[in-house]
C-alpha cells in the first residue's frame, strides 16, 4: 500500500468517525489509535 493510500484510508476513517465511533470504540480517540495500528500492520506486509 502506498503512503497517500494510507493517508486516505486514515482520512476516511476520521471522516466515519463521529458516525460509527460509539458502535467501535467508547470514544475516537481509542478508535483512532487501533487504526493506526492497523495501518502499521499494512506498512510491515509491504517492507
Amino acid at each position: 500500500m502506498k503512503e497517500e493510500e494510507l493517508k486516505l484510508l486514515e482520512n476516511e476513517f476520521c471522516l466515519g468517525c463521529a458516525r460509527s465511533c460509539d458502535l467501535l470504540q467508547p470514544n475516537c480517540e481509542r478508535g483512532l489509535v487501533k487504526m493506526q495500528e492497523i495501518l502499521e500492520e499494512y506498512k510491515k506486509r509491504d517492507d
